[in-house]
C-alpha cells in the first residue's frame, strides 16, 4: 500500500529532495542523476512485477523443492525465465521514461553538452522556427531508438506463459505429477494412470484360458 501511495505524489514534489541527495553525492552537472535512478525501478514497476509473479503457480516451486533445488536455483531456473515478458515491458517503459525526460536535465545538468535529445529537440524547434520538415526529421531521429528497442523485446510480449498447459484432464497440475514421479532416495517411482489399469484388467478378463494350465 505504501508503495502504491507514492504514485499519488506528483513527480515535481520529489525534485527538491532528490536535488539535495544528488548534491551530497556530487552528481550535479553529470548524467548520473538521469540514468542511475532508472535502474532501481518505481512503484508501478514493482507493483506490475509483483502481480505478474503472483500468477505463477506455487506447484512449480513445490516440485522444484522436491527435486532438491535451492531457493536461488528456483528463482534463477524457474521464476526468472517465466517473468521475462514482465521484465521486458518494465525495461521498455523505463527506457522510454529516461529517454523522454525533459525536466531532469533542466534541473540537474548545467552543461548543454550533457542534455538529452528531448531538450535538444525543443531547442532545435526554437532555432528552426516553422520548418516542419526539419522538425519531423528531428522527431524521427528521437523516436528511432525507441522503435529499435521495441523490436528487440517484442518477442517477449508475444510470448505467452501457457499456464493452462499445467493442468491435466483430471484437474491435477502437472507439477503434482512431477512431484509424484520425482526421485526419492535414489529410486524412481513409476505410476500408472487409472485408464491403463482398467485397460489391463479388461485384457485379463477377456483373455482365453490356455488348455492344460495347472
Amino acid at each position: 500500500v505504501m508503495v502504491l501511495a507514492t504514485m499519488m505524489l506528483p513527480y515535481q514534489v520529489l525534485f527538491p529532495t532528490q536535488y539535495q541527495i544528488f548534491t551530497s553525492l556530487g552528481w550535479i552537472n553529470s548524467v548520473l542523476p538521469l540514468t542511475v535512478p532508472a535502474f532501481f525501478g518505481d512503484a508501478f514497476s514493482i507493483f506490475m512485477l509483483r502481480q505478474f509473479m503472483k500468477g505463477i503457480p506455487r506447484d512449480l516451486e513445490d516440485a522444484a523443492k522436491i527435486d532438491g533445488c535451492s531457493y536461488l536455483g528456483i528463482y534463477w531456473r524457474i521464476m526468472l525465465p517465466l517473468i521475462k515478458p514482465a521484465l521486458a515491458a518494465i525495461a521498455i517503459f523505463t527506457f522510454m521514461g529516461a529517454w523522454n525526460n525533459f525536466m531532469g536535465p533542466l534541473i540537474y545538468v548545467n552543461d548543454e553538452r550533457l542534455f538529452n535529445i528531448a531538450y535538444g529537440l525543443w531547442k532545435f524547434d526554437l532555432q528552426a522556427g516553422t520548418s516542419n520538415s526539419l522538425m519531423m526529421a528531428g522527431a524521427f531521429v528521437m523516436t528511432l531508438p525507441l522503435i529499435i528497442t521495441f523490436f528487440l523485446f517484442q518477442r517477449y510480449f508475444i510470448q505467452g506463459i501457457t499456464l493452462s498447459g499445467l493442468t491435466d484432464l483430471d484437474g491435477d497440475s502437472q507439477a503434482d505429477d512431477l512431484a509424484v514421479g520425482a526421485t526419492v532416495t535414489g529410486t524412481k517411482t513409476a505410476t500408472l494412470t487409472q485408464a491403463q489399469i482398467d485397460a489391463g484388467r479388461h485384457v485379463d478378463r477377456h483373455a482365453p484360458e490356455s488348455e492344460g494350465s495347472p
